[in-house]
């Protein structure tokens, strides 16, 4: 649907698309954000009245406000651009977060995951409790905020995966992955541009704290306002700096390094572009009038600075990361509560 005036989208016919590149050429039209257009477009969305034309480039829907196409020359006030905070994330992942590396990782996943082997197995196991709270199957699954679409074991079942992100090099690299078997939506999780009820299932992994503070409840109503009656969406998160637990056993070697860095200067050189991140506690969200089931469980209580600091091969460390494991299946709320990263599952009757 149109996430601006809410009404169904369609494709447009060639004879509009035709009208529509003419009218570039002629340098007549601009997106509602204020940009004037150059170039030619192969195809796009329109809505009812056909005031509003969403673009499709590289087989990617265009679906941010902003950047669509005001067809009746309404939108040179520059609207709908992305807030500050949200322009700040997806220039984070089109710059740096979605980049190799020399050693062939993605840049995120090298600086925000702990990627040794010894807990290689712990991680893989966190990650197939989202598929556990999945209703099986179905036409549509939604991965809201997709990244590259690294968590391929998720899609099984489903015939479509609609991936959804602020960035431009996440959603060919998960078309590089899902091909034909994937939509990609350049769109706002917080605002998706999906019909009610639509999708079978919905994920979003590490999304919800890279959003404005006001907007991390909106982007799970919204999961639950496309969800079909009787299926399930898990949103994972990170209580950050109020994860007690982790904070508590991290906070000598944090103290350490403080001081350390305060003596011995760092190499002098551009400093390392930081990725917005807020967080809320427990009790916000558990305080929260959903006005659905909203369920809080254990994904994964270990942070990734505990991992690395604690947690080493031949010292007990997968041993101790089985018995966390356990713990975590055994009490998940409990662990939810108290662990880094809980899991939403969110329910639709």
């Amino acid at each position: 649907r149109c996430p601006v005036t809410r009404d169904v989208l369609a494709p447009v016919t060639p004879e509009c698309l035709a009208e529509t590149n003419r009218r570039i050429a002629s340098g007549v039209l601009r997106r509602r954000d204020g940009a004037l257009l150059t170039g030619r477009i192969d195809g796009g969305l329109i809505n009812a009245d056909r005031r509003i034309l969403y673009p499709v480039e590289d087989d990617i829907v265009v679906l941010l406000p902003g950047a669509s196409i005001s067809l009746d020359g309404v939108g040179h006030e520059a609207q709908g651009g992305l807030r500050s905070e949200k322009r700040s994330v997806q220039e984070f992942y089109e710059d740096t977060g979605w980049r190799r590396g020399p050693d062939g990782r993605f840049i995120d996943s090298s600086r925000f995951e702990d990627l040794r082997p010894v807990s290689a197995s712990y991680r893989r196991r966190c990650r197939s409790r989202v598929g556990r709270y999945l209703r099986p199957g179905g036409e549509f699954l939604l991965d809201a905020g997709c990244g590259p679409a690294q968590c391929l074991d998720d899609s099984q079942g489903f015939d479509t995966r609609i991936c959804v992100d602020l960035s431009r090099t996440a959603l060919l690299e998960a078309k590089r992955r899902l091909g034909s078997r994937g939509l990609y939506l350049l769109a706002d999780v917080a605002d998706l541009p999906l019909a009610d009820d639509s999708v079978d299932a919905a994920i979003s992994l590490h999304v919800l704290q890279h959003l404005p503070p006001d907007e991390q409840g909106a982007a799970l109503r919204e999961l639950h306002r496309v969800l079909k009656p009787d299926r399930r969406a898990v949103a994972v998160y990170s209580w950050g700096y109020r994860s007690f637990l982790m904070n508590t056993a991290t906070l000598p070697y944090h103290l350490a390094r403080a001081v350390w860095k305060s003596m011995v200067p760092g190499p002098v050189g551009q400093a390392r572009k930081k990725l917005y991140f807020k967080t809320f506690g427990y009790r916000w969200f558990a305080g929260q009038r959903w006005g659905f089931p909203l369920d809080i469980l254990s994904w994964r209580s270990l942070s990734t600075p505990f991992l690395k600091i604690y947690i080493h091969h031949g010292l007990g460390g997968e041993k101790l990361l089985d018995i966390v494991y356990g713990l975590e299946d055994r009490f998940p709320r409990l662990m939810g509560v108290l662990g880094h990263y809980p899991m939403f599952v969110i329910n639709k009757s």
